[in-house]
């Protein structure tokens, strides 16, 4: 079926804004202090009196200021949402249409309903409009402005000028194009004894057209809403068809205003509390806000409503109301009828009251009273406003997220952090403003502000709603976790929880699961042509297709990002339009893959464009201040914080509050500068950090890589030798059997008597053949005596290996492997040492220098094999720090990352110290056999 829908507003006159207002707001207020109000005659005086002059003021025909640009754009936005709901009812019935065009000339009534259809149609004239198309259906509603008893009754007679004469212009287009049925949509008032013969000449012109008429008053609340909204509709049949019509039965209702409310408002719909006082007190407030008592029934929302707020009903009766506008709702009951421009601010704006406040209905509440979905308010206001807007909207009023303190489902508010990093990935994919190449950027910000449920959110924002990605493959990446596996299933699935199984129904979620963190509600979208997966950060397959987006969150924490990164752009096509942002927050996970990114991006701006978010954009605030003071600001206050604070337009007790929280907040958890950076400068300073071992020579491991057997040690009762068998778990792992004939080193770090539980008693077996790593020990929380125990043990299995320990501080282990043992296979670095029995390798800071040179010269030459996940994942994050001391020095210190060990990667340079140079440089040692 054909379709053209129309309803214009052409040559429209000023729009009547209050007049007056601050007399009459002045009159009231002498009066108020003159009337008895236990005088219940007096105060209905009172208030009729000034009902009539207020009524007689807007009847007047004094032209008023004109409006502001901001309430032109309010009223026209609002007006624009309630404009462009033509059709859907068609589609909610079912019935299969094509919208062959839309008469409208407001720019944002078309733009509204081209989101919600799916159309691009122009704004058009009614009155310039002539085209010879073939449609079966007209759908029309045109101004009733001039018909309502909201507006001033000035009629729609033919050659008026009015707004509602233009109906005359749709009876010359069904002339012209004689459809099969017109529907006409019209107020009530247009039956009355001013309008009636306005109503009459429409259905004689019909009459005279071919067209049998069927009308009837129908009332939304008997229609499933909520509302007391009586619109009276035409229904016009070509004569030459079946003309038999019957509107449709009534339906019982089964809501109340309450039911469409939002759990969660924001204060800026709270009336002030003496207005809401004054109310109550005599029941009437100025002409901005009025109420009227009402039992069950919500009244019609009006077009000038984003000017005279309705409220949801007082309990009891305060007093006699008067006017159309600003009415108390009862929460419990229905609605008044809306008007187009309710919803927009200013007084023009239904009121409830949740509990004992009164508040203004919000635009989205008005809009489930008019009948629609949350998602078509959504995709409008997306529409109208962009994609942030519209992002915005999504991230607070369709998501949840789970407080960890608790537990409870709470609505997030996007920080300004957060809307810098979302505008940024929205202009980048967003048809209108996308590269049509491949586009690169990477984001860093402070930690710990909702970076992985923002990049969540936006992935389904982009999923479902933006402009171009119809067709497009969206990925996002990010590391795996623990509860994460526990929580899904299936191994290609989000390990952020809460896509909505509406959305994507792919996926299966495990509702068993103890760790959701992110909900969506009141999203019921499928998203077009497009899939959408986040997969475990490493993982070398993405499903088929050509990944448009990919959004690679926080690579520092992924096991082999550069894998993650190669399989992945794989799929990426090499011409058109795709986009890739690298997202990562600073903290001691930061790795040198991430900061490589940062640093391509500040040497090669063209190549990947970078992204900063200071730390005061998301935190600190003037509330923040308590006792802090100017005088307490250092030099890095005053030289870095400060100036870029008045840059991004903080000053005053703002900017103090920003300082006091990054004094008691940042400072107290970490006095790492780059975990809460400030300016680029701080980013910058962490380039000299960099992995100790290369990601090449970390990656020429891989193929050497499998999982080792766990083994227990049980003692042969007979031979009283120790031996292996298999189990289910154990701290020592065998990766390759000993072999007959094999020399074989056990290198121990031993657990320090200050270490405590923070420290790990770590060993490790090395063919001297080869120097292949055939098992490991890794074990925290025993005595030192068992410790040494399985030392000896294990030294035996492998034909009573080499015993190499570190000397620091391992006096204790070393007494009791060797007297309490009666071992004495250890490496002695010399014979002095071996005179003086003190065994082992003695780390000093230029001794473990000169050790690690040699351990990463084996691992560049290829001539040491490593088979322990475990021992490649801590090597990636054993680092070379550079510090900035005060005075402007630097200070370099080896190290493992903050929260990271490195005594798997203390065994290795000890092995590598032990070893002579004739086994550095990969010699074989011969000797002479004697027959």
């Amino acid at each position: 079926m054909d379709v053209i829908e129309g309803e214009v507003c052409h040559n429209p006159n000023p729009t009547i804004r209050e007049l007056n207002e601050k007399a009459i707001k002045t009159l009231y207020d002498l009066l108020d202090g003159l009337v008895d109000k236990t005088d219940p005659a007096m105060v209905t005086a009172v208030t009729d009196a000034i009902a009539k002059l207020n009524t007689s003021l807007r009847n007047s025909d004094i032209i008023p200021p004109e409006e502001t640009a901001a309430e032109r754009q309010e009223r026209e936005t609002r007006e624009a949402l309630a404009n462009a709901m033509r059709g859907k009812a068609l589609e909610r019935n079912g019935i299969d249409v094509d919208i062959v065009d839309y008469i409208e000339i407001d720019k944002y009534a078309v733009k509204s309903f081209n989101a919600i259809h799916g159309t691009n149609f122009e704004p058009q004239d009614i009155t310039k409009w002539d085209k010879d198309i073939d449609v079966d259906l007209i759908m029309h509603g045109s101004p009733c402005q001039d018909f309502s008893a909201a507006g001033f009754n000035k009629g729609g007679d033919k050659d008026s000028g009015t707004r509602s004469s233009l109906m005359y212009e749709t009876l010359r287009i069904v002339e012209k194009l004689k459809p099969k049925y017109v529907i006409w949509e019209n107020v009530k008032n247009l039956l009355s004894k001013k309008h009636i013969h306005n109503f009459e000449a429409y259905q004689d012109v019909m009459d005279e057209l071919g067209y049998v008429n069927h009308f009837q008053v129908l009332n939304a609340r008997n229609y499933g809403i909520p509302q007391n909204r009586e619109r009276v509709f035409t229904v016009s049949i070509r004569k030459d068809l079946d003309t038999d019509y019957n509107f449709p039965e009534t339906i019982p209702l089964d809501k109340t205003i309450r039911d469409l409310l939002e759990p969660v408002v924001d204060e800026k719909f709270f009336l002030k509390v003496e207005n809401v006082e004054r109310m109550k007190s005599t029941g009437y407030h100025s002409s901005t806000y009025e109420y009227r008592v009402q039992g069950d029934i919500c009244r019609t929302l009006c077009a000038r409503d984003y000017k005279d707020p309705k409220c949801i009903e007082l309990p009891g009766a305060y007093g006699r109301s008067f006017g159309s506008r600003g009415k108390i709702q009862d929460a419990d009951g229905v609605s008044c009828t809306l008007l187009a421009d309710m919803g927009t601010g200013g007084g023009n704006v239904p009121l409830v009251i949740p509990e004992t406040n009164v508040r203004k209905l919000t635009p989205l509440e008005c809009w489930r009273l008019m009948g629609f979905d949350d998602i078509d308010y959504y995709q409008l206001k997306r529409a109208l406003t962009g994609d942030l807007e519209g992002f915005r909207y999504f991230f607070e009023n369709c998501m949840q997220l789970q407080d960890k303190e608790t537990r409870q489902l709470i609505y997030p508010k996007l920080n300004r952090g957060q809307e810098l990093i979302a505008d940024t990935i929205l202009k980048h994919v967003a048809k209108d403003t996308r590269a049509e190449t491949h586009k690169e950027i990477v984001i860093c910000g402070p930690r710990q502000f909702g970076k992985s449920t923002l990049i969540t959110a936006i992935s389904n924002y982009m999923a479902a709603y933006v402009s171009g990605l119809e067709r497009s493959n969206i990925v996002q990446t990010l590391h795996v976790g623990g509860a994460v596996d526990k929580f899904y299933r299936q191994k290609m699935a989000p390990l952020v929880t809460g896509v909505h199984p509406d959305i994507f129904p792919t996926i299966e979620r495990n509702t068993l699961g103890p760790s959701t963190q992110l909900f969506y509600k009141d999203v019921k979208g499928i998203p077009r042509g497009s899939y959408y997966e986040i997969i475990s950060a490493g993982s070398n397959s993405v499903r088929s297709g050509t990944v448009t987006v990919w959004l690679c969150d926080e690579p520092s924490e992924y096991r082999n990002p550069q894998m993650t990164e190669d399989a992945i752009s794989g799929a990426i096509p090499d011409h058109g339009f795709s986009f890739t942002a690298y997202i990562g927050t600073f903290s001691d996970r930061v790795s040198s893959y991430f900061i490589d990114k940062i640093q391509t991006a500040l040497d090669n701006p063209d190549e990947m464009e970078l992204i900063f978010v200071p730390w005061f954009l998301v935190y600190g605030g003037e509330e923040d201040v308590l006792d802090f003071t100017e005088d307490q600001y250092n030099d890095y206050d005053k030289n870095v914080i400060l100036p870029e604070l008045i840059k991004h337009g903080f000053s005053g007790r703002e900017a103090l509050g920003k300082v006091a929280w990054y004094h008691r907040r940042a400072l107290r958890t970490s006095h790492m500068r780059h975990e809460f950076p400030t300016s680029v400068a701080d980013i910058m300073s962490l380039t000299a950090d960099r992995c100790f071992f290369s990601q090449e020579c970390r990656d020429m491991q891989e193929d050497n890589i499998f999982e080792g057997t766990p083994m227990r040690i049980v003692t042969d009762q007979f031979t009283k030798k120790p031996e292996m068998q298999k189990t289910d778990f154990s701290s020592f792992k065998v990766f390759v059997p000993p072999k007959e004939r094999h020399k074989y080193r056990l290198v121990v770090d031993a657990i320090t008597s200050v270490s405590g539980e923070s420290d790990f008693f770590s060993m490790m077996v090395f063919d001297e053949s080869n120097n292949e790593q055939c098992a490991t020990f890794y074990d925290n929380g025993l005595a030192l005596e068992d410790y040494a125990d399985y030392a000896v043990q294990i030294a035996k299995i492998y034909n009573r290996a080499m015993i190499v320990p570190e000397q620091n501080m391992a006096e204790g282990f070393i007494a009791l492997v060797w007297e309490g043992q009666r071992y004495y296979n250890f490496y002695f670095v010399d014979n002095s040492a071996r005179a003086k029995k003190t065994p082992g390798i003695r780390t000093t800071a230029s001794s473990r220098t000169a050790m690690l040179d040699t351990l990463t010269l084996l691992l560049e030459s290829g001539r040491i094999i490593i088979h322990d996940r475990a021992t490649i994942d801590e090597m990636s994050t054993f680092e070379r720090k550079v510090k900035k001391r005060n005075d402007g020095t630097e200070t370099v210190r080896i190290e493992a990352r903050a929260g990271k060990h490195d005594d798997r990667v203390s065994n290795l340079w000890i092995y590598s110290g032990s070893l002579d140079r004739s086994q550095i440089a990969g010699k074989k040692s011969f000797g002479w056999t004697v027959i």
